[in-house]
């Protein structure tokens, strides 16, 4: 992790003040590297987070988000506005009766799951159990009818998952962003039946088709089918 660091500018004096007071606003992983990130000031006194130019783009896509009058500058209303709307954000699964119109009361919701939810990848059910994968490989069967946690084990694709599990023929798939496809059974004891590498960026969610296994890498589009009795 590493700390904002301060712009000097012509003000080192407020600079000093400036990585005391703000140094803990902003934290980024940055695998031991410094970031170009900084905090900027304007005579008015206003403290300002300026992005400066660096490649990664998950902090750059983040940065634009907050970035609302797209000024390459986060002001204090921006900021607090950002930070609020993550204070107030609940990551969980939510199983409601589909019943009612407009504002639903509090007994609409059946069951509610908050622990292992996925921040992109969309949960996929079969046969009752409801399966998600979240960054890490971590993956979670629920029973959707109690939402009570049936299964929690780790798949061999490490890292983060945006392309969703898809289930067929008694099984489940599962592709890693690096690259990784990990197949379960789709029992009540799980267990991963094959897992291979692609050495591949994966962001797209596999496709089954008439026994077939449509897989789209960033560099290809793979088709696999079962040996034909």
């Amino acid at each position: 992790m590493s700390r904002v660091l301060a712009l000097v500018g012509n003000r080192p004096d407020v600079c000093g003040v400036a990585a005391k007071k703000y140094a803990n606003l902003l934290r980024v992983e940055t695998h031991g590297k410094a970031l170009g990130w900084g905090i900027g000031f304007y005579q008015s006194g206003e403290a300002l987070l300026r992005r400066r130019p660096f490649d990664d783009r998950e902090v750059i896509e983040r940065f634009n988000r907050m970035d609302l009058d797209e000024d390459g500058l986060l002001n204090q209303t921006e900021w607090e506005r950002h930070a609020r709307y993550f204070k107030q954000a609940q990551n969980a699964i939510l199983a409601i009766k589909p019943t009612g119109r407009g504002e639903l009361p509090e007994n609409a919701l059946v069951w509610k799951y908050s622990r292992g939810i996925p921040y992109v990848a969309t949960p996929v059910l079969d046969h009752g159990n409801l399966w998600m994968v979240k960054e890490g490989g971590i993956v979670t069967k629920l029973d959707a009818a109690t939402g009570r946690m049936l299964q929690e084990e780790r798949v061999p694709g490490f890292g983060n998952y945006f392309a969703s599990p898809v289930a067929g023929d008694d099984k489940v798939y599962f592709a890693s962003e690096s690259g990784t496809v990990s197949v379960v059974a789709a029992r009540e004891d799980w267990r991963v039946i094959s897992s291979r590498d692609f050495h591949e960026k994966i962001y797209a969610t596999p496709v089954l088709d008439h026994g077939r296994v449509f897989i789209r890498t960033q560099q290809a589009l793979y088709c696999f089918q079962g040996a034909r009795p």
